[in-house]
């Protein structure tokens, strides 16, 4: 019964990463939309970029559980999203690693926050860079 419950966890775990993966993807489109109003390629492109990244991340995350990886999979492909629209190379470097460098200082807080206040909520530090909260019944 033991095992059931662990593997249930680790599910569940999967589930809430997949679910806060698909809300960050989906706000780093929605930004660069709104810096970058100009694209190079339609909108159909970029979406279908932008779910091909979701897809790098997530699986590279789940299947390899590395932290090196899981940096690597955020940044670069965030960069290269970024290319798909006008703008100088500078400014799309930028972009991409403010983006990143906000979303690590967000986890960051919440974690600290949670670890200060013992509230109850859960956080998902497997995915090192990506910590997902969850309330506990």
């Amino acid at each position: 019964m033991q095992i059931v419950l662990e593997r249930g966890d680790y599910m569940q775990e999967q589930i809430v990463y997949l679910i806060g993966n698909a809300f960050r993807v989906y706000i780093y489109w929605k930004l660069l939309n709104t810096i970058f109003c100009a694209a190079k390629v339609k909108q159909f492109w970029i979406i279908i970029g932008f779910m091909l990244y979701f897809l790098l991340n997530s699986s590279v995350a789940i299947m390899f559980e590395n932290f090196t990886l899981n940096i690597l999979t955020n940044i670069i492909p965030l960069i290269a999203l970024s290319f798909l629209y006008e703008s100088k190379v500078t400014s799309k470097l930028f972009v991409g690693l403010s983006f990143y460098v906000v979303n690590m200082l967000a986890d960051g807080i919440v974690y600290t926050v949670i670890l200060i206040t013992k509230s109850g909520f859960y956080c998902n530090e497997q995915w090192n860079c990506h910590c997902t909260c969850y309330f506990f019944n």
